[in-house]
């Protein structure tokens, strides 16, 4: 049976006014919060298949974390996301 993960972006930083929102980084909070996730995506299997990431930064940021030390699925980068 396929199976669908939808996972949210780990906490980002409102730090930077001038920045657009599609530009904002994570911050310590959303940093950590990668820490307590990795293992527990990675043990349910959510990054065996395909993953799909908006291409906003922290989104971008949180699959980078989410990846660190796994195999490296393909990831598709998508705007509209």
């Amino acid at each position: 049976m396929k199976r669908l993960f939808l996972i949210r972006h780990a906490k980002s930083s409102w730090k930077y006014r001038g920045l657009r929102d599609h530009d904002r980084p994570l911050n310590g909070r959303g940093r950590g919060q990668l820490e307590l996730m990795r293992d527990v995506v990675q043990a349910q299997g959510a990054l065996d298949g395909p993953v799909f990431c908006s291409t906003a930064r922290r989104a971008r940021l949180t699959v980078e974390g989410l990846l660190a030390g796994a195999v490296q699925p393909r990831v598709e980068f998508d705007s509209r996301l």
